[in-house]
């Protein structure tokens, strides 16, 4: 069976080299209409390691989180930091192999987080990669329905794969 999962990224910047804030990501299953909240994955990499190692942060995007809610700030700022090797190697672990993975854009996610792990061992093949705008220009979902907490990377991931289940059947 094809495991499913949706990522989400906080960032700084929005190249693919951009320091990564937090990654929440999440097992589903969008033919069963099942999310697994039990296994999820949020984790924050080690910024200062992150900005040692050559990650860039834009000016524009810095700006625009000082504009978020102070929820959306809090979740990376008071968060326990990881180190960059203990991040990609939890993060490949809770992955295992064989699957779908799906982000909010099929050029953004996905791209960054192959650029953090270093272009090895990407627990998913090219032609697995998901994209829920494309389905969502499709087939809509309800945008009437209650929005999570803006920007906090787990919380994202779950909304994202709940839309995408909506979707699913249409």
């Amino acid at each position: 069976m094809t495991k499913h999962i949706m990522i989400d990224l906080e960032t700084m910047d929005t190249l693919p080299t951009t320091v990564v804030l937090s990654c929440g990501a999440v097992f589903f299953d969008p033919e069963a209409e099942t999310i697994d909240k039990t296994h999820t994955f949020l984790a924050y990499p080690n910024l200062q390691e992150q900005l040692d190692n050559g990650r860039t942060i834009s000016a524009d995007t810095l700006l625009w989180w000082m504009k978020q809610s102070s929820e959306a700030r809090g979740d990376w700022i008071k968060a326990r930091q990881v180190k960059l090797d203990t991040f990609r190697e939890n993060f490949r672990t809770w992955c295992g192999d064989r699957m779908r993975v799906w982000s909010n854009g099929s050029c953004f996610d996905v791209a960054i987080m192959e650029n953090l792990l270093e272009h090895t061992r990407i627990p998913w093949r090219y032609w697995n990669i998901r994209d829920t705008r494309t389905l969502w220009d499709i087939h809509p979902y309800d945008k009437s329905k209650k929005e999570e907490t803006a920007h906090t990377a787990l919380e994202d991931a779950i909304a994202q794969a709940e839309r995408v289940i909506e979707s699913w059947p249409k």
